[in-house]
């Protein structure tokens, strides 16, 4: 898990959905709004995130930033840097879906509904995997086999939409991870 989901997969799904949050909040953002939203909006949100979790969550003191998102360039996909680490991307999933369930209570429009339930697909993958322990069940096996499979699924609809959208810009990176993770979650 460590490797496809916390190395692999998550990196790319969080930066691209956050980031792809705020270019359709701020119609036109440039790099350098991008970054400051990041360092104020998404990064005060998850310091609270953290300060209501400080028992279970291991949180990470590398403030967002465009550039540790990966956002350098328009022609770059987002992704996570590298010091964000798996133990920290691992709590990243689950306060990315918290963060996007918001945006859609403060503003449901389609695209972030799409956004907030990809993310809570990923962060219900993970969820059952931290409370079901080394063996799983059937019907636990079949769960995160869906979690893991919707996931993909909206993650997919999203990197075709964007694409028309802002063709111009690379917003989401479908991936060889998201391929291991499919086929990982099939296996389960």
């Amino acid at each position: 898990m460590l490797h496809v989901v916390h190395q692999g997969v998550a990196p790319y799904a969080i930066a691209s959905l956050v980031t792809h949050h705020f270019m359709n909040a701020i119609g036109g953002i440039t790099l350098g709004e991008l970054d400051r939203q990041l360092k104020t909006e998404a990064w005060q949100h998850y310091k609270n995130w953290c300060r209501t979790r400080k028992s279970v969550v291991c949180p990470t003191s590398s403030m967002f930033s465009s550039q540790r998102f990966g956002r350098d360039s328009w022609q770059t996909y987002p992704e996570l840097a590298s010091c964000y680490k798996g133990a920290m991307v691992k709590y990243l999933i689950f306060w990315t879906d918290m963060f996007l369930q918001e945006k859609v209570a403060q503003n449901d429009t389609e695209q972030n509904r799409l956004r907030a339930h990809c993310a809570y697909s990923l962060a219900q993958f993970q969820f059952l995997q931290e409370v079901s322990g080394p063996w799983l069940t059937e019907p636990v096996a079949k769960e995160m086999h869906d979690m893991g499979r919707t996931f993909l699924l909206f993650y997919q609809k999203l990197a075709v939409k964007t694409k028309g959208e802002f063709p111009e810009k690379k917003c989401i990176r479908w991936c060889q991870s998201s391929i291991v993770f499919c086929t990982c979650a099939s296996l389960w």
